[in-house]
């Protein structure tokens, strides 16, 4: 629960898998390419069930852990301005007024120890980015707490505990990380999140509605606040498909905590017009005008650690804020400087957007599903026993039970229906002219 690790891991192969269809879905999906054409565009549902309003094509959605590479690309941006070196330990950044902030009360230098160990641990910003710092996450209650009035206080629910591996060599999905890496963004720029994000990439890019409030508009509004999907749990008989139950999931309204590992609200177009400006491999654009220096751009979505231990090649890598697929090829070890997917999911209790991006045809072809509704496969009379339950916890329960509507296996149907009607598979040959990578 809280907020997901992205579920796109070994999907690759999925083009006729067991689905469910399209039914029960309330959400947008959209399928475009990188010359500005639509080739798929369709809503389903209801952005408000019980009053049955349509589901508009700009219906907003907090993206969840999509933030990620919002913060990455922040971080990259500060790099590029002189401001910190990523291949740096935290700790040189940190000083006794940011522990202080933390709850570290006399503490000169931060000393990040893996249990059972004295010595300390250097974590880098590049861990951080990589999932691979070892920093444990909060219980997932905690993202919802109030409004902490800082990160830092937000950091303080972690920072101190122990390491759960030497970093940089394990890939352990953190959120964590991200939150610390907003207030790293914080801290180097002098802006708070939400005015840096608002400046530097969601201005530069005009998201007309798209904005960074973890506070579900209590801050301020972007687009039309009207269009903000309401968010739902639905139960379903498992052998009729009848919808039984409905509920409004609120509890994520206010994530306060989980300032830059969540709080983008944006919408399909939004999202996509990011993933095709950054995303450009062009030898003039190269990730212009967010970034400027093309290693950025390549050390953004270069591959670091493998998202499961046994995985070679062929499967995705979690890169820096987003996960990258080296190639097609199982027998192929290693990466190649661009890799061909480029994709991610946010998902949060009921909310979950999936966004993938196919470099491997051209012109390139992203795919983004996003849903609004958690749709639960589940005996009617085991509802009622577990309402009706004076012990045990029911969302906990509700985690064990088949859920539907799992957007990133349906980004990948809708993908592949998409790529061989529009015949677009054309391979494409990755040559950057004139640009000297790493």
């Amino acid at each position: 629960m809280g907020l997901l690790e992205a579920t796109f891991l070994g999907m690759a192969a999925v083009s006729a898998a067991a689905f469910d269809g399209w039914n029960d879905f309330n959400g947008v999906a959209r399928v475009t390419n990188a010359a500005h054409e639509v080739l798929f565009q369709k809503e389903y549902g209801f952005l408000n069930i019980p009053y049955k309003d349509p589901m508009p094509a700009d219906a907003i959605f907090p993206v969840a852990s999509n933030t990620k590479l919002y913060v990455a690309v922040a971080l990259y941006q500060l790099q590029e301005a002189g401001k910190v070196d990523l291949n740096a330990s935290i700790a040189d950044y940190l000083n006794a007024k940011d522990l202080k902030n933390f709850g570290m009360h006399g503490t000169r230098k931060y000393c990040p120890k893996v249990a059972g160990s004295s010595e300390c641990q250097v974590v880098r910003f590049v861990d951080l980015l990589a999932m691979s710092s070892g920093i444990p996450n909060p219980p997932f209650r905690d993202y919802f707490l109030p409004y902490a009035g800082s990160i830092g206080l937000t950091v303080k629910l972690f920072i101190n505990q122990d390491l759960l591996f030497i970093p940089g060599t394990e890939y352990d999905y953190s959120n964590s990380a991200f939150i610390l890496a907003g207030y790293f963004v914080e801290k180097l720029s002098g802006k708070s999140l939400r005015e840096y994000l608002q400046k530097h990439i969601i201005s530069v890019l005009e998201q007309s509605s798209t904005e960074y409030d973890p506070y579900d508009y209590q801050l301020s509004m972007a687009g039309d606040r009207r269009k903000r999907v309401y968010e739902y749990y639905q139960y379903r008989d498992p052998k009729t498909h009848e919808i039984y139950a409905t509920g409004e999931c609120r509890d994520e309204f206010d994530l306060g905590t989980a300032n830059g590992a969540g709080g983008v609200l944006s919408t399909v177009a939004d999202e996509q017009l990011f993933y095709y400006t950054l995303f450009n491999f062009s030898k003039d654009a190269m990730g212009k005008p967010l970034l400027q220096d093309p290693r950025s751009l390549i050390d953004l979505v270069r591959p670091r650690m493998p998202t499961s231990p046994e995985q070679k090649g062929g499967y995705f890598w979690y890169a820096q804020g987003l996960l990258s697929l080296c190639n097609w090829s199982v027998d192929h070890e290693g990466c190649d400087v661009i890799p061909n997917i480029i994709g991610y999911e946010g998902g949060l209790m009921c909310v979950h957007t999936a966004n993938l991006l196919d470099l491997h045809v051209h012109p390139a072809v992203m795919t983004s599903v996003y849903s609004s509704t958690v749709v639960f496969d589940v005996k009617k009379a085991l509802v009622k026993k577990m309402q009706a339950s004076k012990t045990g916890d029911f969302l906990e329960a509700s985690d064990r039970w088949p859920q539907q509507m799992e957007v990133s296996k349906m980004a990948w149907k809708l993908h592949n229906e998409v790529l061989n009607q529009s015949k677009q598979r054309e391979k494409m040959e990755w040559k950057v002219r004139g640009i000297i990578l790493p």
